[in-house]
């Protein structure tokens, strides 16, 4: 596994470990992936499409995010 650059298609694209997902009211899914050890994680969207992208990545000051989840006007 790895991390797949945006744009790319989510069927075909290697993900880190992923924590948790969450879907949008839009069908976009969300995805809270990184590794359990590291400073290395990030917030990912697949959208209707089926195309990855990033909303959040931090490698540098805070821990994995192992949950997810989108408030009812579809916030993170």
């Amino acid at each position: 596994a790895g991390f797949s650059p945006d744009g790319s298609i989510a069927k075909e694209s290697p993900l880190l470990a992923v924590w948790d997902i969450a879907a949008g009211a839009d069908g976009s899914i969300y995805l809270a992936e990184g590794e359990w050890d590291s400073y290395d994680g990030s917030i990912r969207r697949i959208d209707p499409q089926g195309i990855l992208g990033t909303m959040w990545i931090d490698t540098s000051s805070l821990p994995t995010p192992f949950f997810i989840d989108l408030g009812p006007d579809g916030s993170l």
